[in-house]
């Protein structure tokens, strides 16, 4: 599900950006690598955003990602669930 903020994040980044690694999100973000590139992997699977781009850095390959196009509405409506949903759980954490 692409409800998770760490998805939801690597998506904005990537709405802002033409493409871009693991390693760059990581760094925008602020979170660990390992972390990010889970995230990474688990939109790519859902069909979210594909690979464009590998690069040799350092003894270790780069892979740069893009938001599919055609992914664009289904991933506006996971993101417009998900507020409704973290608006819902504060809403009733409020009323205890």
């Amino acid at each position: 599900m692409i409800q998770h903020p760490t998805r939801i994040y690597v998506i904005s980044l990537l709405a802002q950006y033409p493409q871009l690694s693991p390693l760059e999100m990581s760094r925008k973000m602020r979170h660990g690598l390992p972390l990010v590139a889970y995230h990474v992997r688990i939109c790519r699977d859902l069909g979210a955003i594909r690979e464009v781009e590998t690069r040799h850095r350092r003894g270790a390959v780069e892979h740069f990602y893009e938001i599919i196009p055609e992914s664009r509405l289904a991933i506006r409506e996971a993101i417009v669930e998900a507020r409704e949903i973290r608006d819902a759980v504060e809403h009733a954490f409020a009323n205890l």
